[in-house]
């Protein structure tokens, strides 16, 4: 999202920048493809589409419409595109994420106001996850990590309860709050800075789309290491928020006056 809105910034209008933006975008692209995270990837998706629904309407819904309909004719039409978009998404393990999502409800019920600890659900999984997924987990030539609910609201409420939750909601809360007025400050005052900001957005959007099959890249415990990127994003957000906010004080002010 970050890198297809620069394309309308003025500081990139040169061709060579212009060349050096599409073989970024299309790095990010095959490394997203590459990781093979269907929870990136949609998250890609919308907060690509924000950004471009924003700052190019009427042309995306027109390229969306002809793309998505191309796409789903090749599904249809050819064999071999449908069997790999099968074999990608694997759509047959998505009643797994249904398998999580009762863990964590289950966690939640037994543990509802304190919750089981920070950093603890993976210590307590193995009590409340059916045996196929234990031995999926246990398996030794996979190396597959800790395990999650694969939500972030259901994640942070079985570890830490009640707050738990309310902070994970308050998180989304605050970003968006911030995000939705700083595109309002920065709207016909600053054309970068309002890229920018809708660039930032949209990220947001697809990461809280995101929160609700994945848990992580924007709030662990005590330390920052794969949050960075959101963490310097959202600290960009907010410093465009204060200048524009004092702007437009400034502009109230001397209204008043007058």
């Amino acid at each position: 999202s970050l890198v297809s809105s620069m394309f309308f910034m003025s500081g990139f209008n040169k061709l060579s920048y212009k060349l050096g933006l599409i073989a970024l975008l299309f790095f990010n692209i095959v490394i997203l493809i590459l990781a093979n995270s269907r929870g990136g990837i949609v998250a890609g998706i919308i907060s690509i589409s924000f950004s471009l629904f924003i700052l190019m309407r009427s042309m995306f819904i027109k390229s969306f419409l002809g793309v998505f309909g191309l796409f789903v004719l090749l599904i249809i039409v050819i064999p071999e595109v449908n069997e790999a978009v099968d074999l990608y998404l694997r759509w047959e393990t998505v009643s797994d994420r249904e398998v999580y999502w009762q863990m964590g409800l289950d966690v939640i019920n037994d543990h509802p106001i304190v919750g089981i600890g920070p950093d603890m659900f993976d210590k307590v999984f193995f009590n409340y996850a059916p045996s196929q997924t234990v031995n999926y987990f246990r398996s030794d030539f996979l190396q597959i990590g800790k395990p999650h609910p694969h939500n972030f609201f259901f994640y942070f409420m079985a570890e830490n309860g009640i707050l738990g939750f309310i902070s994970s909601v308050t998180f989304f809360i605050l970003f968006f709050y911030f995000a939705f007025k700083t595109i309002r400050l920065t709207q016909n005052i600053n054309r970068d800075y309002y890229i920018l900001t809708v660039a930032i957005t949209g990220i947001g959007i697809g990461l809280f789309f995101r929160s609700f099959i994945e848990v992580s890249g924007y709030l662990l415990y005590g330390y920052i290491t794969a949050d960075l990127p959101f963490w310097l994003m959202f600290a960009v957000l907010i410093s465009i928020h204060q200048k524009y906010l004092m702007i437009h004080k400034s502009k109230l002010t001397n209204k008043s006056l007058i």
